[in-house]
């Protein structure tokens, strides 16, 4: 059974891609994602954006502005992961739960 797959060619930086998975199940093709739920895309992040990210990481480890980042860039799991830590490390700060609120509504 093959369980990971690698592109032919490398994907291109600043696309976005739909993404399904189909598997054979009891002689059944079986596709990730139901015909009314909503297509499954990624983005390849631009060489300018992937710049900004690793200065970003570079800096130190700043929750609020990888989150504000992966926010501005649509990666909402990211963006939630450091608001998370965020709030977790500033219990009291409102704009901190703020955020991780509002990401968290855009998934």
């Amino acid at each position: 059974m093959v369980t990971q797959w690698s592109p032919a060619t490398p994907l291109k930086r600043g696309v976005i891609y739909s993404w399904a998975v189909s598997a054979i199940v009891n002689g059944q093709t079986v596709t990730s994602t139901a015909p009314t739920a909503p297509e499954i895309k990624f983005k390849i992040l631009d060489a300018s954006k992937m710049r900004q990210l690793e200065q970003l990481r570079g800096r130190g480890l700043s929750h609020l502005a990888l989150g504000v980042f992966y926010a501005r860039e649509g990666m909402l799991a990211e963006a939630e992961r450091e608001f998370r830590v965020l709030v977790n490390d500033n219990p009291d700060s409102q704009i901190a739960a703020s955020l991780l609120r509002a990401v968290q509504s855009w998934r």
